[in-house]
Parts: structure tokens; sequence; C-alpha cells
């Protein structure tokens, strides 16, 4: 979600609370930073739906904060995260000691032909 789509959300939500508009216009700039940054990786079309869902439950009374409107990663995609992660960290390792390798001395390569019985 970016910062036009963070706003669009925030008028969606004072459509079903109509006090949030003063917290809003405290300090709008602020707001959608804030919000933008938990929800960025959040389509505009979820939030809604979860703002839909949130306002149709007699106990919310009040506005939600933008954890309860976020995309919540299931075990199984932090578990595919954390394994690309770490496959692109081995990558690079492997990569960087291609770079750095260098071939054995003389002395190193005459040592092993008299091991090997030459």
């Amino acid at each position: 979600m970016n910062r036009a789509e963070t706003g669009q959300l925030f008028d969606e939500i004072i459509s079903y609370y109509p006090s949030y508009e003063r917290r809003v216009s405290a300090d709008p700039e602020g707001m959608i930073d804030k919000w933008q940054a938990v929800l960025q990786h959040t389509p505009l079309d979820f939030a809604i739906a979860k703002l839909k869902e949130y306002a149709s439950l007699p106990d919310n009374r009040f506005a939600p904060h933008p954890g309860a409107l976020a995309k919540v990663k299931t075990e199984l995609e932090r578990y595919y995260e954390q394994q690309q992660a770490a496959g692109a960290v081995t990558l690079e390792m492997w990569d960087d000691m291609r770079r750095k390798a260098v071939p054995p001395t003389e002395e190193q390569r005459r040592k092993v032909e008299e091991l090997r019985g030459r």
C-alpha cells in the first residue's frame, strides 16, 4: 500500500468511525507515514475487507490500529522467507569465495604430489 492508498484507507475508516477524523486531522502526514510503514506490504483491498470485518463486530467501538488491518503472514510464509534469505546469504558466500580463491602455490603442489607417491 502506498501513501495515497493509505489516505484512502483513512477515508474509509472515517466513514465507519467519524470521530476518528479529529485524530487524523491533527497530524495527517505523520499518521500516513506511520500507518504506511506498517501496511506497506498489505494491499488496499485486503485492508478495507479487514476494516469491514473489524467494524462488523459489536465490541469494536473504536477505530482499529494499523496492525488490525495488516496482512498477517502465515507460519509457512515466514518459513519460506527465512529459507530464501538463508539461501541468498549462502550463495553470496560462495560467490565471495570464488572471487577470492587463489590456486595452490608450487610448494603446496609439490607436497601433494609427494604424498600421492609420484
